[in-house]
């Protein structure tokens, strides 16, 4: 589902002229850390930072590498030991980033980031009885978090359980919907937990066929002010399926 939210994030960036500019910004910002780290190696505020900026990148091995480093300084940080579990996820090398998500919970069981890293780290390494059980016991600790109820339907989605899992895609959805009022929020920007919730109810309903609540989907968006263009590949799938 994360792929899905970096491609259409991408495809926006690209129709509004920006993408380019955030990825020089993004390495300018970079080089001029790595300079000062230079002077001061083992900052700890600069790695965080570097290691940040290497995420957005999406240069995965260096975000390791920074994150590591804080660590070695100072193991007791559980900020970069939640990212590098994180990071570790996005790798693939899934044991080390159960290992560090274990970590981060011995000292915070009810840390919410690493909990769902967890649960779809599992899921990811084929855990999934696992993932299950962990995603349960998320909505039982979070029953008004919208990310826990996405989590559980990216794992049941995984187990085919379909009609479960747009259940829950559509409370986290209400949950957000809620939220979003309460804050006043009427357009969406790009970086929305509500775009990943309503790119995901558009894909759950794809592959079950029903393509008018699919397009929906995207239309909820288009309102809300997401760029068409950015949307158009997404109205081609409705097009193709089957």
């Amino acid at each position: 589902m994360k792929k899905v939210l970096t491609i259409l994030l991408t495809q926006v960036l690209i129709a509004t002229g920006l993408y380019a500019q955030t990825q020089q910004d993004l390495r300018d910002s970079i080089s001029i850390i790595s300079e000062q780290l230079q002077l001061h190696p083992k900052n700890i505020e600069l790695l965080m930072k570097k290691a940040a900026l290497n995420i957005e990148l999406e240069k995965w091995e260096a975000a390791l590498e920074d994150y590591s480093t804080v660590l070695d300084i100072q193991p007791s940080n559980l900020t970069a030991l939640h990212f590098r579990a994180f990071v570790n996820q996005h790798l693939d090398r899934y044991a080390f980033a159960r290992a560090d998500y274990e970590k981060v919970l011995m000292y915070e069981p009810r840390h919410l980031p690493s909990l769902m890293g967890l649960v779809l780290t599992n899921c990811a390494d084929g855990h999934t009885t696992e993932a299950y059980d962990g995603a349960n016991r998320l909505v039982e600790m979070f029953p008004e978090s919208a990310c826990a109820y996405d989590v559980r339907s990216d794992v049941e989605q995984k187990l085919n359980l379909t009609t479960a899992a747009i259940d829950d895609i559509e409370k986290a959805i209400e949950l957000e919907e809620e939220s979003m009022k309460r804050r006043k929020v009427s357009r969406l920007s790009f970086d929305d937990d509500m775009v990943s919730y309503q790119m995901h109810a558009f894909m759950l309903y794809l592959d079950e066929g029903n393509k008018s609540k699919a397009k929906n989907r995207l239309q909820y968006l288009a309102d809300k002010g997401i760029p068409k263009a950015a949307l158009a590949d997404y109205y081609k799938m409705l097009q193709t399926k089957r």
